[in-house]
């Protein structure tokens, strides 16, 4: 079984991938080593990308906790010291369950950028999607299945930034796990670019078998309308 808070990464992770420019490489984990090949610590999600001369190195720490409740002030230290341990230019915090007051402003004050993970129910979705049903056809077997869906915030920003979710379809070799992720198009601000990614139970990338078909059904702003 995967380690807990894992899903979250990945889809920090697929997000990632989906909104960086070309060239820059996302990592999940990374695993950082010193001189004599010794393990000396751990980024849960890398992004690494050369701006003119220089390779610059981001650096995003999860956490799924809904037990603690909001993330404070220790984590963000925790982070801090992570980014000056291992020579990260950019620590970004992500958290399903936001900062505390505290938090936000030793994150303010030391140049660490927080993102919250929420649910999308109390949030105005003008311009999104409520609902997307996946539906899965594989030879004559065909099953539809509701993802799971999250707004990713910029703190500070009254603004969605991306939509991310899970979606898992029963299958008899085991659970299919479908991350969803969509954003803004860069061409055109009024579109949403949706991206697709499968994984196995362990969040191992999984090829879909020849003759594998996806049908998407959601519901854009709060419409009744069949997209």
């Amino acid at each position: 079984m995967p380690r807990r808070g894992r899903l979250l990464e990945v889809m920090v992770q697929r997000l990632e991938e989906f909104m960086v420019p070309e060239g820059v490489v996302v990592k999940s984990p990374e695993v950082f080593y010193g001189e004599a090949g010794k393990k000396i610590g751990e980024i849960d999600v890398t992004l690494r990308g050369n701006f003119g001369h220089c390779e610059l190195l981001v650096g995003i720490e999860c956490r799924d906790r809904p037990s603690d409740g909001p993330q404070g002030r220790g984590w963000i230290n925790q982070i801090n010291g992570k980014r000056d341990d291992l020579k990260v230019n950019q620590m970004i915090a992500v958290s399903t369950t936001g900062f505390t007051d505290p938090a936000v402003e030793l994150a303010n004050s030391s140049g660490v950028d927080l993102l919250t993970v929420e649910d999308i129910s109390k949030l105005d979705l003008h311009g999104w999607f409520e609902v997307l049903t996946l539906c899965w056809t594989e030879g004559s077997e065909v099953v539809a299945a509701k993802a799971v869906l999250n707004a990713c915030r910029s703190l500070g920003e009254d603004e969605i930034v991306a939509l991310t979710g899970e979606c898992r379809i029963k299958q008899k070799r085991g659970d299919l796990i479908v991350i969803v992720t969509a954003k803004r198009s860069a061409t055109d601000n009024s579109l949403l670019d949706l991206r697709l990614d499968f994984f196995d139970e362990n969040y191992e990338p999984r090829k879909m078998p020849a003759g594998t078909r996806f049908t998407l059904y959601g519901l854009k702003d709060s419409l009744d309308e069949e997209q």
